[in-house]
């Protein structure tokens, strides 16, 4: 569970405590739930039927006090997730799932708590000050049923964390610049499922076999000649044609690796397929350069941002805050940036920086879920 916050032990603790009263009535129940949970955790703990509760409800809670790796965390998160789908199976006797959730709600900090979603979601909600008013984000993190799986991944949950940390300290252009990194991972996670590449060494076109020819001089002329199989054969070349020839472009040219290479353009649909080969090498990969492109490619290409979530005006501030404030320059702050606004502007208010940190926030909450389902997966 790395991408979870980090809980204290002292409250770890006490939430174990207030487990081990709901279940005072049915105490095997809980440990029933521990050993299958500790297997998850590969920690060792078996429930014995023959052995006192009070001593192996002792023993549980050294267990959830590991530190190590952080089994006691994940000991404790696994038995969380394994009461609940018990108490669907089968209710117990004084409380219900609504009582369990509450007692597994975890208070992380005075505006940051972890909880159990009916669903058997764990999400973190965050509390966010504004003009005295109280708004709430939240995202998820992992999926306790089945198997169960990550949601948010670490890295991106760590910078949102930091990104409402700053919100909440009045840091509005700090908060952004985390908000927006966070939504290019998701685009960038999500695109990569796609088949997209953000590889800046490939080629998003297709490239074609190298093709060798001989070079010669005949009475004052250059003369080419195939040495290998062509599309067309050499007596085909303008035999459709009332002219006994064509005129072609053609440039000298440097690539990025400092070699000279010659570049033809006009004339080149009549003269390739008889000097050049049509055998692809390899296929050209679907590149995303940034998140403007990748924004651009999930609206209009693959359809997957959904404009009541992520609504089609924030594109233009959220691509000047990703490319102005991490490249921060005193004229990048005077660019506009939403209805006249400039980017100082925009960060000087804090609605409309929550509205934003709240729309990023529900758009890499939508499609981590939808990855998490294997909705992007192309296999």
């Amino acid at each position: 569970m790395n991408n979870f916050p980090k809980i204290s032990k002292s409250v770890l603790l006490e939430t174990l405590d207030n487990l081990y009263f709901l279940y005072a009535a049915a105490p095997g129940s809980l440990l029933i739930a521990a050993e299958k949970a500790a297997l998850k955790a590969k920690i060792p703990f078996q429930y014995n039927a023959n052995f006192p509760v009070e001593q192996q409800l002792a023993e549980l809670r050294k267990k959830v006090s590991l530190r190590a790796g952080n089994k006691g965390v994940n000991l404790f998160i696994f038995l969380s997730e394994q009461l609940l789908e018990d108490l669907k199976e089968q209710l117990l006797p004084g409380f219900g799932i609504e009582e369990l959730i509450r007692k597994l709600i975890i208070q992380i900090d005075e505006n940051t708590k972890l909880y159990l979603s009916n669903e058997s979601i764990w999400k973190v909600q965050w509390g966010l000050k504004i003009s005295g008013d109280i708004e709430f984000l939240e995202v998820s993190l992992r999926v306790g049923s089945g198997d169960g799986c990550i949601v948010v991944p670490d890295y991106v949950f760590e910078n949102l964390k930091q990104g409402m940390l700053a919100f909440n300290n009045g840091s509005h252009g700090v908060s952004l610049s985390l908000f927006s990194i966070s939504l290019e991972s998701a685009l960038r996670d999500t695109l990569v499922l796609l088949n997209y590449s953000y590889s800046s060494s490939g080629s998003s076109v297709d490239t074609y076999e190298m093709s060798k020819l001989k070079v010669t001089k005949s009475k004052g002329t250059i003369s080419l000649e195939p040495l290998e199989d062509m599309p067309k054969k050499v007596d085909e070349f303008l035999e459709d044609k009332e002219d006994s020839h064509i005129e072609v472009n053609i440039k000298r040219a440097i690539n990025n690796k400092g070699k000279w290479f010659l570049k033809i353009t006009s004339g080149t649909d009549e003269i390739k397929d008889f000097i050049t080969k049509d055998s692809i090498e390899s296929i050209g990969a679907k590149s995303v350069s940034g998140l403007g492109a990748a924004l651009k490619i999930a609206r209009e290409d693959e359809n997957i941002i959904q404009n009541h979530m992520f609504p089609l005006d924030l594109d233009p501030p959220v691509k000047a805050v990703r490319n102005n404030l991490i490249h921060l320059s005193g004229d990048a702050m005077n660019e506009q940036v939403l209805e006249g606004k400039t980017l100082r502007e925009f960060i000087a208010s804090t609605d409309l920086v929550f509205d934003t940190i709240s729309s990023i926030s529900t758009l890499i909450e939508d499609l981590y879920l939808r990855i998490s389902k294997g909705e992007f997966s192309t296999s």
